[in-house]
C-alpha cells in the first residue's frame, strides 16, 4: 500500500466578473483564498467592476505591483494590452502561471519601477507571495530585484482607452513624478493604492507616532495635490471628501490605513 503523504490536486477556478469576463485561476496554495473571496465579489469590487467596464480590444493596461494577475488577468480576459510588473518572485511564479492556463498573451516581467535601470532592495512582510512585500520597511527576508522606469514601458497602436494600476507599498511617493508624468504622457486612467501606513511604520523608527502619522498625511495631500493640479478626477467623489478620508485614516485610527484613489482625466469624467 502506497503511504506517501498525496499532495492535494490543484483544481482550476473560474471567476466570472459580469456578463462577458471570465478567466481561470490556479486553485489550491496560497493565493486560494484570496481567489475565492474574489470570485464570492468580495476583493476589490469598485477597481475590479471599472477594469471589467473600461477594458476591451482598444485598452491598455499597466499593472505595476501585479501580484498573482487578478487585475492583468480582468483586462486580459476582455481583450486588452497587458503590461505586468512584479518585483516579489513568488507572486510573479503564480502570475506566470495563471496567464499560461488562460493561454493570455501579457507582457510579463518580474521587474520593480524605479527612478532608472538598477536593483532594488525588496523585503518581505510576513513571506514574499503575500501581497506586502516592500522596498520601505526592511525585514529580515530580502532580495534585490532588477528596476526599469515607467516611460520605458511600451506603447501601442490604436488604443482608445489606457489605465495605469499602480500598487507598489510606499514607493509611490518617492516615484510621485515619474508616475505623473507618465499620466500626463499616456493620458491614463489611474488606480492608485497610497500607503500612509507604510511610511507610518518607517517614520516612527526615528521621531514619535503622532509626528509620523502627520508626515504620513502631509506626504499623501501632497501626492493627491498634484494630481489634482494635473487635472485629474476623483471617479464617483471629489477631492474635499477624499482628504477627510486621509484625516480619518492617518490621525483617527488606532493605526494608520491605506487607501485606493480611482482618478480619470478630467475630460474623461
Amino acid at each position: 500500500m502506497d503511504r506517501k503523504k498525496r499532495v492535494p490536486e490543484r483544481v482550476p477556478l473560474t471567476i466570472r466578473i459580469g456578463a462577458e469576463c471570465a478567466f481561470d485561476v490556479a486553485g489550491g496554495g496560497s493565493f486560494d483564498r484570496h481567489w475565492r473571496r474574489m470570485r464570492a465579489g468580495k476583493w476589490e469590487r469598485r477597481l475590479v467592476h471599472f477594469v471589467e467596464r473600461a477594458s476591451g480590444s482598444r485598452t491598455a493596461l499597466y499593472d505595476i505591483g501585479a501580484w498573482c494577475g487578478p487585475v492583468t488577468l480582468i483586462a486580459a480576459a476582455k481583450g486588452a494590452k497587458v503590461v505586468a510588473l512584479e518585483p516579489d518572485p513568488v507572486a510573479f511564479r503564480a502570475l506566470r502561471e495563471n496567464l499560461a492556463l488562460n493561454g493570455f498573451d501579457v507582457d510579463a516581467r518580474e521587474v520593480a519601477i524605479g527612478n532608472g535601470h538598477g536593483t532594488m532592495r525588496l523585503y518581505a512582510h510576513a513571506e514574499f507571495g503575500d501581497s506586502m512585500t516592500n522596498a520601505v520597511l526592511p525585514s529580515a527576508s530580502s532580495l534585490d530585484v532588477e528596476t526599469l522606469r515607467l516611460e520605458d514601458l511600451p506603447r501601442f497602436d490604436g488604443i482608445r482607452t489606457s489605465i495605469l494600476k499602480i500598487d507598489i507599498e510606499g514607493m509611490e511617493y518617492a516615484l510621485a513624478d515619474e508616475i505623473l508624468d507618465f499620466c500626463r504622457d499616456r493620458k491614463c486612467a489611474v488606480s492608485l493604492s497610497c500607503h500612509p501606513r507604510n511610511l507610518w511604520l518607517s517614520g516612527r523608527r526615528e521621531v514619535s507616532g503622532f509626528s509620523a502619522r502627520l508626515e504620513a498625511m502631509r506626504r499623501t495631500f501632497d501626492l493627491i495635490e498634484r494630481l489634482r493640479r494635473a487635472r485629474y478626477v476623483p471617479e464617483g467623489s471629489s477631492y474635499p471628501f477624499v482628504k477627510a478620508r486621509v484625516v480619518e485614516r492617518c490621525l483617527l485610527r488606532p493605526r494608520v490605513k491605506n487607501l485606493d484613489l480611482l482618478l480619470l482625466p478630467s475630460g474623461a469624467a
